[in-house]
């Protein structure tokens, strides 16, 4: 199994290769705790990604608040593994819209 850094270097690399010229930012955890991990601008839209190395990895009650949140104003969801196509999917259909 791939430790989270491994698998986040693996999205990273598929997002870049899909979609090149996005910006992929990760962001401090100091800044807003729970905030998603990476946030990947695309032309006009935006995606946030809170990184997993499992499905059953544990996520703390902001986590979820800010996926929840930052998905309705755009597209947000946590990716692991185990649903990387379907996170790349959710990808697709924001910046393709």
């Amino acid at each position: 199994m791939a430790t989270e850094k491994q698998f986040r270097s693996k999205l990273i690399g598929e997002i870049k290769k899909e979609y090149p010229g996005a910006v992929i930012l990760n962001t401090h955890p100091s800044n807003i705790q729970g905030f998603p991990d990476l946030l990947v601008l695309y032309g006009p839209n935006w995606v946030a990604l809170e990184v997993k190395k499992s499905a059953t990895s544990r996520r703390g009650p902001n986590q979820i608040y800010w996926v929840d949140y930052l998905d309705r104003l755009s597209y947000a969801n946590v990716v692991y593994p185990e649903n990387i196509g379907d996170t790349l999917y959710g990808i697709h259909q924001t910046f393709r819209s």
